[in-house]
């Protein structure tokens, strides 16, 4: 486990704002979690924007804890929106679509999906998000333990 500073989320560009709070921006990076859990109200903020920029596909009912969903169904292509986690030191993470979204199907972005970030107001002291093993698929993490810092990769292979 790992606290690494998230300083920034965006969607497409447009920036999520991040309430202040001592210690905000504190994120674990989990083995023993599949999603990506935020503080309630960095959630709320992410899910709308993001909302607003997937107008274009059919909304879906909750799964597994998950509010925003899709249904992707019948579809042959489609573009989704980006989200990019910033970190201090400007490391930073876009997940791929099947990091990004939770799909029904594993593999089958064209069905059920829903975005693979939920509010959590159960988090630690001085945490913002916990980072789950979804997310980190594909991400090579690297560790400068001397130096402080970590950084990322994204990964093409399985």
């Amino acid at each position: 486990m790992y606290v690494v500073r998230l300083t920034k989320l965006d969607v497409s560009g447009v920036d999520v704002k991040i309430p202040y709070a001592p210690h905000a921006g504190n994120v674990l990076f989990v083995l023993g979690t599949t999603f990506t859990y935020l503080k309630p109200e960095t959630y709320m903020v992410l899910r709308e924007q993001f909302k607003s920029q997937t107008t274009e596909y059919r909304v879906a009912p909750s799964m597994g804890g998950l509010d925003t969903c899709y249904n992707f169904t019948g579809l042959t292509r489609m573009s989704m929106t980006s989200i990019t986690l910033w970190f201090e030191g400007w490391a930073y993470i876009v997940p791929g679509m099947e990091q990004m979204m939770y799909f029904g199907r594993r593999g089958d972005i064209f069905s059920v999906g829903c975005l693979a970030f939920a509010a959590a107001s159960d988090l630690p002291s001085g945490i913002t998000a916990v980072i789950g093993t979804l997310l980190q698929e594909r991400t090579e993490v690297v560790y400068d333990v001397h130096g402080g810092k970590m950084g990322f990769s994204h990964k093409q292979c399985w």
